[in-house]
């Protein structure tokens, strides 16, 4: 029965090409992450709220207080994954992101990963892909 409604689907042009016993075609992997010449992390922390920023599983900075920190010392040229965490919710003027500095780019940098920090979502994390400048 399946076969006859996927036959059926074919014939009325409701779907692709059917083909009976090839595997589907596989796309090349790109690299994972967001791609980036320069990254760093910037907010507000607070004793009540101290932010860990991680690189690759390395703890690489420790905040508990304004935060500004290159991390791309800590990474390695390819896919890294950034991480960050809160040790508590905070008041409401905590945050942790991470800014991106883009190939091509000279000075702005964009905003990748907003953190604010609260009793059910202490942590974030995203890849980047880190390229030479």
């Amino acid at each position: 029965m399946r076969q006859l409604l996927v036959v059926a689907a074919a014939s009325a042009g409701l779907m692709g090409s059917v083909s009976w016993g090839q595997a589907p075609p596989t796309a090349t992997p790109a690299a994972a992450g967001i791609q980036c010449t320069r990254l760093n992390a910037n907010g507000t922390a607070s004793p009540a709220a101290v932010l860990t920023v991680n690189v690759n599983g390395q703890d690489v900075g420790t905040f508990d207080s304004g935060i500004y920190s290159d991390l791309e010392d800590f990474m390695t040229p390819g896919t890294n994954t950034i991480k960050l965490t809160f040790s508590g919710p905070g008041d409401r003027m905590v945050n942790g992101e991470l800014r991106c500095l883009r190939p091509g780019q000279t000075s702005s940098r964009n905003t990748i990963l907003t953190l604010t920090p609260t009793a059910n979502r202490l942590t974030a994390q995203t890849q980047v892909n880190l390229q030479p400048r």
